[in-house]
């Protein structure tokens, strides 16, 4: 991959191949982008979605009856981040605004402590070994530091310092909290459920995109 655009052109062609190749398949509306850096991609989704949509071959259109006109991006941490705010003012757990706080962030790198574990010079999982182990081997790949830039390489924290800051959560997102609070007490298997999916989140983080079709 020498590129951004050919790393997101291989992996939505290939996605859009096997598409073609199922019988009956919906077209695609709607991709879930399932890791922490894919929205930094978003641009580059969007310039190559439009590339595939208007390929042709001779007078055929490869892709169009597997893909929608419009195909939504959807980043769940946004929405992660909103249920996270709303639970914590359900339960009266936010932090007075007022109060002196400190805030520690975490992020997850390679354990290498692990004898198995391989890294490249950047410190990152090469991409064969990151793709290439098997899942459900249940076995402590990563290991939680504090944030630093110690602990990235410089180019991704320059893009995380030229970020824009988050807009403070709707008024709506308060109306429901207290809806969803008694849904979690009277329905302790939602509470389940949402442990069961947190415990997946480091396997469902290794995929590229994850497919919706509506």
């Amino acid at each position: 991959m020498n590129s951004t655009e050919n790393y997101v052109r291989f992996h939505l062609v290939s996605l859009l191949e096997q598409m073609r190749q199922s019988p009956n398949a919906a077209p695609l509306r709607v991709l879930l982008l399932g890791c922490t850096h894919y929205p930094y991609l978003k641009e580059e989704i969007r310039q190559v979605l439009a590339e595939l949509y208007a390929f042709r071959e001779g007078e055929t259109y490869r892709y169009r009856h597997v893909m929608a006109p419009e195909i939504a991006l959807v980043d769940p941490a946004e929405n992660v981040a909103e249920e996270l705010y709303a639970f914590l003012h359900a339960e009266n757990l936010l932090h007075p605004e007022s109060a002196a706080s400190e805030t520690a962030f975490y992020i997850s790198i390679p354990n290498t402590t692990l004898p198995e574990v391989q890294v490249d010079a950047a410190g990152r999982f090469p991409y064969a070994y990151k793709y290439g182990r098997e899942a459900g081997e249940n076995k402590a790949f990563v290991q939680y530091t504090p944030f630093s830039p110690a602990h990235i390489s410089a180019d991704t924290y320059e893009r995380w310092r030229n970020l824009p800051l988050p807009q403070r959560p709707s008024s709506n997102v308060f109306r429901s909290a207290a809806v969803r609070k008694s849904k979690l007490s009277l329905n302790p298997s939602l509470s389940l459920c949402r442990r069961t999916i947190t415990s997946q989140l480091p396997v469902l983080s290794g995929r590229l995109l994850l497919c919706v079709r509506i």
